[in-house]
C-alpha cells in the first residue's frame, strides 16, 4: 500500500511539474540573468522531499520507475524530459524544449517545444554537482524540494 501511494505521490508530482511549464509568458519580457558555468550539463532528480495537500509525505531517492531529466546547454537552450513508467494508466512521458536563463535565485525556462510557454524554477542551492529546488507553488501536488544531481563529467 506504501508502495502503491508513494507512486501515485510522485505520478501526480510529474504530472503537475509538466503542467507548470504550460502557463502563457508574455513573449516581451526578457529573462533575467544569464547561463554561464556551473550550470550546463545533464541534471537528474535522485532525491525527493514532498508532502501533498492531504498531509501525505514522502522523503527518499526518486523511484527508479520515475524519471526526471533537465538538459541545460552553454548556447542557453534545454531539454525537460520526464517519464513514469509504472503509471496506472501507462507509462507517460513529456518532453519540452526552450531556452533557460537563471537570475536571483530563479531559473526560468522559456518553453517553445511543444507550446510556448514560461516556467520558473526557485532555487535552494546550486553547485557544480547539486541542485536544490522547490516544488513550484503552481503545481497544486503539494510542497517540498526536488534534489538534482549532474551527470559526473556532463558540460553541455
Amino acid at each position: 500500500m506504501k508502495t502503491l501511494q508513494k507512486l501515485l505521490l510522485i505520478s501526480v508530482l510529474m504530472f503537475s511539474f509538466s503542467c507548470v511549464f504550460s502557463a502563457c509568458g508574455d513573449d516581451d519580457d526578457e529573462p533575467e540573468g544569464t547561463s554561464g558555468a556551473p550550470y550546463p550539463g545533464v541534471w537528474r532528480v535522485t532525491y525527493v522531499n514532498v508532502t501533498d495537500e492531504d498531509g501525505e509525505s514522502y522523503a527518499g531517492p526518486m523511484p527508479d520507475e520515475t524519471k526526471i531529466k533537465l538538459t541545460l546547454y552553454q548556447n542557453g537552450n534545454f531539454i525537460f524530459e520526464s517519464l513514469v513508467e509504472d503509471d496506472l494508466d501507462g507509462p507517460s512521458a513529456v518532453t519540452e524544449k526552450g531556452t533557460w536563463s537563471y537570475g536571483n535565485q530563479v531559473l526560468t525556462l522559456n518553453v517553445t517545444e511543444p507550446y510556448a510557454g514560461r516556467g520558473t524554477i526557485n532555487v535552494i542551492t546550486w553547485t557544480d554537482t547539486k541542485l536544490v529546488t522547490n516544488i513550484p507553488d503552481e503545481m497544486d501536488a503539494g510542497s517540498g524540494t526536488l534534489t538534482w544531481t549532474k551527470s559526473a563529467g556532463v558540460n553541455i
